[in-house]
C-alpha cells in the first residue's frame, strides 16, 4: 500500500498510523528550536533589564516619546482629513502640551487606511476676496451645511491660533464649551464645571475671557469660519439650597433664587418617561423652561454672544426642555 501522505486520499491521522514520521519528527525540532531560541531571548532581555536598568528605562521613555509625537501627528492627519462630519458622529478631542490624546466622543482615532476628500475650493462666480481678508477659503456660508471642529475645553486662545489650519483643512465652523461663569473657576480646570453654569451671561472662566472670545470671533471672521458656542439652559449648577427636590448652588444670582424658576419634580425614575424628562432633575437643579422670566434670561445671553461676534449656538440637553406640543414655549 503506499502510504506517502496525500491531501486527498489520506488523513494526516492516518498517515502517522502508518508509520511515516519523518516529516513531522523534523517540524516538530523546528518548533522545538524555535520555542528554546525564544526562551534564551527572554532569558536574555531580563537579565539585560536587571543589569542596565537605566538604559532600559531611557528606551522605555523614549518609547513613550515616539507614540505621543506618532499620536500629534495621528491627530493632525485627522484634522487635515477632515475626518469631522457636520452635526452628525463628530468626533471631539483634545491634546496636551505632551501629544497626549483624549477622546470625548465618537470612535477614537485609528490607523486605518481613508480615502481623503477633496480639498476648499474657489467658485469662479463668486467675487475674488479682497486683500484685507488675510485668509479666505470658499466655506460652506451655513453652519449646518459644512463641517464643523468641536474644540472641546479648547481655550479660546488656542483655537484662535490654530483658525488658518482649520480653515485650510475645510472646516466651516468651530464649537467652543460654554462661556458662562461656573463654580469651578478659578482653580478648577476639569471639564464638566463648564457645564454646570452659574448664570446666563459670558464670563472669564477655563477658556478665557469675552474680549478673547470676541478676538477669536474676528479672526475667524476673515478666514470665512463660523463660531459657535455651546449654552446651557436647561439646568445651573448643583447645590444644597432651594429644598432636596432643587438643589441650586449658593453663588448663583439672587435674582435666580425664587421657586417659580425652578422644576421641583425631583430626580427622574424612569428615562422612558418624557415629563420626568423635562421636569426632574438629571444630577443638577432643572430651570422652569416654561417662564417667561427664565426664558428672558436666556435671550438675553444669546443677543449677548451674538455682540460679540458668535455665529451659531449648540443647545446642551437640549432633549430636556420641552416641546410646544407638550406646553413648552422656550423654543
Amino acid at each position: 500500500m503506499n502510504t506517502k501522505f496525500s491531501p486527498f486520499t489520506q488523513s494526516p491521522a492516518a498517515s502517522l498510523r502508518s508509520g511515516q514520521r519523518g516529516a513531522f519528527t523534523l517540524l516538530e525540532m523546528m518548533i522545538a528550536i524555535a520555542i528554546f531560541s525564544m526562551v534564551l531571548t527572554s532569558i536574555y532581555e531580563i537579565w539585560t533589564m536587571l543589569l542596565m536598568g537605566k538604559q532600559a528605562a531611557s528606551y522605555a521613555a523614549e518609547e513613550t516619546q515616539r507614540t505621543r509625537i506618532g499620536m500629534r501627528a495621528l491627530t493632525e492627519s485627522l484634522m487635515s482629513a477632515r475626518m469631522f462630519q457636520a452635526n452628525t458622529n463628530y468626533y471631539t478631542f483634545e491634546v496636551d502640551g505632551d501629544g497626549n490624546v483624549r477622546s470625548h466622543g465618537g470612535a477614537a482615532p485609528t490607523t486605518a487606511p481613508v480615502t481623503l476628500p477633496p480639498g476648499p475650493t474657489v467658485d469662479p462666480s463668486k467675487p475674488t476676496p479682497t486683500p484685507a481678508v488675510v485668509g479666505y477659503y470658499d466655506l460652506m456660508a451655513n453652519i449646518q451645511d459644512g463641517t464643523i471642529l468641536h474644540c472641546f475645553d479648547w481655550k479660546y486662545s488656542d483655537i484662535k491660533a490654530m483658525i488658518p489650519e482649520i480653515a485650510a483643512a475645510g472646516f466651516s465652523a468651530v464649537q467652543t464649551s460654554p462661556a458662562q461663569p461656573n463654580p469651578g473657576y478659578p482653580g478648577n480646570n476639569i471639564w464638566w464645571w463648564l457645564y454646570q453654569p452659574l448664570a446666563f451671561h459670558v464670563a472669564t472662566n477655563q477658556l478665557g475671557s469675552a474680549d478673547e472670545l470676541r478676538s477669536l470671533c474676528d479672526v475667524a471672521a476673515q478666514y470665512n469660519v463660523k463660531v459657535i458656542v455651546d449654552v446651557v439652559a436647561n439646568h445651573l449648577a448643583g447645590g444644597s439650597e432651594g429644598g432636596s427636590k432643587v438643589g441650586y448652588h449658593g453663588s448663583i444670582p439672587q435674582e435666580f433664587k425664587n421657586s417659580e424658576f425652578w422644576h421641583d419634580y425631583g430626580d427622574v425614575n424612569s428615562w422612558n418617561d418624557r415629563y420626568q424628562v423635562t421636569h426632574g432633575k438629571i444630577g443638577l437643579p432643572d430651570l422652569n423652561s416654561e417662564n417667561d422670566w427664565v426664558q428672558n434670561q436666556v435671550r438675553a445671553y444669546v443677543l449677548e454672544l451674538k455682540g460679540l461676534g458668535v455665529d451659531g449656538i449648540r443647545w446642551d440637553a437640549a432633549k430636556h426642555i420641552g416641546l410646544p406640543s407638550e406646553g413648552c414655549n422656550f423654543w
